[in-house]
């Protein structure tokens, strides 16, 4: 018996519009001042402004993760590379220190305390971990890094193998586990 598959559908969203847009940082900027600066004087206001907050920061990520795949799956396309450096030079930077103070303001609400421990405690334990951790100074050198991994993808995403007459990309050749021929050519020890 096959099952089928369940593909989950996106959320309405609460708080941002439908046809939010990550299109500069100026469409952000006033987002995080308004949760940064949004008054909290109770237990479930605070609930609603992680939500809020949840929200923003997914829209973010998913932004974020659909431009890396449509720069994987194509790496010859330029304006996909532009868009996911665009992410990763002009928003993650500057989003950064707004995500140290989103945790701070939370953890150091004086509703804190009454949050539900059962259901968040595993979530507040990241929290302070990521208070602790976080340094203004590492903000570059995960641009650096993010933007090493996209050359990386780029590379390895153009490179090709040919096999029986055909041109495949290493991704396609490891889909035929069984070609014994085809696994030597990817996986034979360098000396040979």
């Amino acid at each position: 018996m096959q099952k089928e598959a369940v593909i989950p559908t996106r959320p309405v969203r609460r708080y941002l519009a439908e046809e939010f847009r990550v299109d500069s940082w100026d469409t952000l900027q006033p987002l995080f001042d308004e949760l940064l600066n949004r008054a909290i004087s109770s237990v479930s206001e605070l609930e609603e402004w992680m939500k809020d907050l949840s929200e923003v920061e997914a829209v973010l990520s998913e932004e974020t993760a659909w431009r890396y795949i449509r720069m994987n799956i194509d790496t010859t396309n330029e304006e996909y590379a532009k868009a996911f450096d665009f992410m990763v030079t002009e928003i993650d930077p500057k989003a950064a220190p707004y995500s140290d103070k989103f945790n701070k303001k939370l953890l150091e609400s004086p509703f804190y305390k009454e949050l539900d421990t059962d259901k968040y405690s595993i979530f507040l334990r990241s929290l302070k971990m990521q208070v602790k951790l976080y340094r203004e100074e590492s903000i570059p050198l995960f641009t650096t890094l993010q933007q090493a991994q996209q050359k990386y993808g780029l590379i390895t995403g153009a490179m090709s193998i040919e096999h029986d007459g055909q041109k495949l990309t290493l991704q396609m050749a490891h889909c035929h586990p069984r070609d014994v021929k085809l696994q030597f050519l990817l996986c034979r020890p360098k000396y040979l």
